[in-house]
Order: structure tokens, then C-alpha cells, then sequence
């Protein structure tokens, strides 16, 4: 008796889990997949390309920060896996191509280790640690040699959506704000006709009951849904690269020697000098020995120029930076000193390509 007394109690709130179906407004209607008549299937083709990397979507789907990738562009591609869509971070490989040519130019020894280390990447079966060591050594030089698994993007699908991952704080975890009950997020992708990926962020609001003795369950009271959409951006293929994708290292002719190098910096400082505003002086010179990484060959010399200036006018020394920015052997330019310390003195730390 007991039994059919519970099944009764259960019975519906089963029922009512389902009765807060939030309908697409205009414009977000997701369409099915072209195969989906032959596999019987309520997914969606959410297979392509998508800029993802500043959204909050990118952290709803995956926890593996997109890389970092020198300033290049980073996208997120789903592709169909073995069993699921997955998700991969992709630096597409022409932004590659156009900073390995600009970079084998400008910094030619820097970019020969960044290629030699890019194409020496472990093996399928290594050690976590190995591989995010990996990841970190080709970072310091450049951008990286291929895409990042991002994990799985379609955990379940009803009606031409599929559900991403539980959120943080999943099911009867989370307070409702200023209210009673918990909360539950879930977060829905389709695609609609144009190619666009359609998002569907539903809130729901769970209340608990008791069911028998401490046995609990909750049934929803309320929900509602926040929609948006992403442009689809040109398919990137998850690949690694390749030695066919790269510009061959500059040879030991092409490289400038190493006094060459050092030569650079003496030569940047002389014009600083004579193209510095009226009012500006440069009083004090250092070129410190730096990480190797920035010139192997060289035990890190030649790449950096720390400069302080003096000026009556505090706001000429604004104008310094953009000189020395438009200079092409210029790299970066960082502010060591906060000017409003000492409002007629900056220093600055300058690297070279």
C-alpha cells in the first residue's frame, strides 16, 4: 500500500517537470538538422565555427580557458566526435601563417625556436603535465601549434535543441535570489536557417518537497528564458600544423649576429634622443639581460631598453610613447613608473621585435 501511496506522490511531479516549456519568440526558431528525418534524431547541427572566447557561452560550455594566442584570433569549433559534438579552441591557421611570415621577418632567431618547439609536440598518450608544459613553453615565443579540446558540447536534445552541460551549482543547489526554493540553470543551443547558433538560457525556479520520511524532491514554480544568437564565422578545421603550414627558419646567414642585435638597441636610443619634444630629456639608460627565451642564441641580449625621462611639462612625456610605438623595431612599450608618483619622470621598458 505504501508503494502505490508513493508512486502516486511521484507520479506527478514527474509530470510537472515538464510543464514550463519557454517557446522561441520571432527570429529564434531552431531548424532541423538536414539528416535528422533519417536518424529519427531531435538534435540540431550545431557543427561549425563560432567566436566564442569573450562570450560568457564559452565558460557555459567548457572550463579550458581559450589559450593564449599572441593576439590572434581565438574561435570555438563543435564537431562531431566519435559519440558526441565536441568542442575545440582553434587559432585559425591563416592568422598563423601571416604572423609566422611577419615574425621569421622582424625576429627571425625567436621565431625559429617558436617553429622547432611548435613541431616537437607530445604524443597522444602524455602525461597531462607534459602536455600543459608544452602548451606553456610554445606561449612564451608564440602563438599556438593547434587546437585546444574543449570537451563535450551535446549531453541531451528535444525538439532541435541540445543541452550543453550542467552549470555550476546544478539542480537544487542554488538559492533563489531573494526568494524561497533553489534554482536551476540549463542552456540550450539550435541553429537557425541562416547558420546562426541560437541560445536559450532558461531559469527555473525549484521548490523542494518532501516525499517520504527525510526522502526529498523538488518540482518547478516558475521559469523563464533569456534568448540570443552568434554569427557563424568560417569553418576551422580542428588540425594540428604542419611544416607545410609554416615559412622554413631563417638560416645562420640570415640572422643578424649578435652585436648586430645589440647594435639595434644603441641605434633606437640615438633616435629617441633626437626626435624627443622639446622639453624632454632622456637621463638615464639600461639594457638589461632578459629571459633567453627573447634571444636564444644571444643569452637575452639586444631585446631590451629600459629609458627614464625628465620633462618640465608633465604632459609631454605622453607624447614619448607614441614616438617610440611608431617605431617599426618596436615591439611593446611598458610603463615601469606610475606618473602620477612622480608626475615629471617615466620610465620605460621597451622590447624589440
Amino acid at each position: 500500500m505504501i508503494r502505490w501511496i508513493l508512486f502516486a506522490i511521484l507520479v506527478p511531479v514527474t509530470l510537472m517537470t515538464g510543464c514550463f516549456d519557454e517557446h522561441a519568440p520571432a527570429g529564434y526558431e531552431a531548424v532541423a538538422a538536414k539528416n535528422a528525418a533519417q536518424t529519427h534524431s531531435q538534435c540540431p547541427d550545431i557543427t561549425g565555427t563560432f567566436d566564442l572566447s569573450t562570450l560568457p557561452l564559452g565558460r557555459a560550455i567548457t572550463d579550458q580557458a581559450p589559450p593564449v594566442s599572441k593576439g590572434l584570433p581565438v574561435l570555438m569549433t563543435f564537431k562531431q566526435g566519435p559519440t558526441n559534438i565536441e568542442a575545440w579552441w582553434v587559432v585559425p591557421i591563416d592568422s598563423i601563417r601571416r604572423w609566422a611570415a611577419q615574425e621569421r621577418e622582424q625576429n627571425g632567431r625567436s621565431y625559429s625556436s617558436w617553429r622547432e618547439l611548435a613541431l616537437q609536440r607530445p604524443g597522444p598518450m602524455a602525461p597531462a603535465r607534459d602536455i600543459q608544459s608544452f602548451r606553456d613553453a610554445v606561449a612564451k615565443l608564440g602563438p599556438p601549434s593547434g587546437p585546444f579540446y574543449a570537451g563535450i558540447v551535446s549531453y541531451r536534445c528535444s525538439e532541435n535543441w541540445a543541452r550543453i552541460r550542467e552549470q555550476p551549482g546544478f539542480r537544487g543547489t542554488v538559492k533563489n535570489p531573494g526568494g524561497e526554493g533553489f534554482g536551476d540553470t540549463e542552456i540550450w543551443l539550435g541553429r537557425d536557417a541562416s547558420g546562426a547558433l541560437l541560445v536559450k538560457t532558461l531559469s527555473i525556479n525549484l521548490k523542494p518537497i518532501h516525499v517520504w520520511g527525510d526522502s526529498a524532491n523538488t518540482i518547478q514554480t516558475s521559469s523563464s528564458a533569456a534568448w540570443s544568437k552568434v554569427e557563424a564565422s568560417e569553418f576551422v578545421d580542428p588540425v594540428l600544423l604542419t611544416e607545410r603550414d609554416l615559412p622554413p627558419p631563417l638560416t645562420v646567414e640570415q640572422l643578424p649576429s649578435c652585436d648586430e642585435q645589440v647594435a639595434r638597441l644603441a641605434d633606437l636610443t640615438n633616435r629617441i634622443i633626437s626626435t624627443a619634444p622639446n622639453g624632454v630629456y632622456l637621463v638615464e639608460t639600461k639594457s638589461p639581460v632578459v629571459d633567453a627565451t627573447f634571444a636564444p642564441e644571444c643569452g637575452g641580449r639586444g631585446k631590451l631598453l629600459e629609458l627614464l625621462f625628465m620633462a618640465d611639462d608633465p604632459d609631454q612625456l605622453l607624447l614619448v610613447d607614441r614616438k617610440i610605438l611608431s617605431e617599426s623595431a618596436v615591439r611593446s612599450v611598458t610603463l615601469l613608473r606610475k606618473a602620477d608618483d612622480k608626475p615629471t619622470e617615466r620610465r620605460l621598458r621597451i622590447v624589440l621585435k
